[in-house]
């Protein structure tokens, strides 16, 4: 069934099945402030295969990934796949797109981070914050 897909939508644990996959042309992993680079090897194969592309997506300031090796952090496996991404490009700031405008959370929430992480360039992208959306 991969083989053949066009499109695939999979979260990280579902990514070692996409060595069965078409190589892909486009990889985009959301959350990758919380990918570990070794979970994100994994999606990545496809990539490569096929001399595509790669997009991270999410936010280096927030949670960072969960490991539980204590070997693995011995042998300095534990670290994100963002966090790797600067470590090789440096600050060469046209490897990095920081966006400014915030739909997913509310004005009052997003404060708080905003102050503490973003040095207030955050804005919120929601005109009416207390409108009715659906769920």
């Amino acid at each position: 069934l991969l083989r053949d897909a066009k499109t695939i939508i999979a979260t990280h644990e579902f990514a070692e099945d996409l060595r069965h996959a078409a190589p892909a042309a486009l990889l985009i992993i959301d959350e990758a402030g919380q990918a570990h680079e070794l979970m994100a090897a994994m999606s990545l194969d496809s990539v490569i295969r096929s001399g595509g592309h790669l997009v991270l997506v999410g936010d280096p300031k927030q949670l960072p990934p969960t490991f539980l090796s204590r070997k693995a952090a011995d042998l300095g496996l534990c670290i994100a796949i963002f966090d790797r991404l600067h470590i090789a490009l440096g600050d060469d700031a046209s490897a990095v797109v920081q966006l400014s405008l915030c739909y997913r959370m509310h004005p009052l929430l997003l404060s708080w981070p905003n102050v503490a992480f973003h040095n207030i360039s955050m804005r919120s992208g929601l005109t009416d914050p207390f409108a009715q959306r659906p769920l």
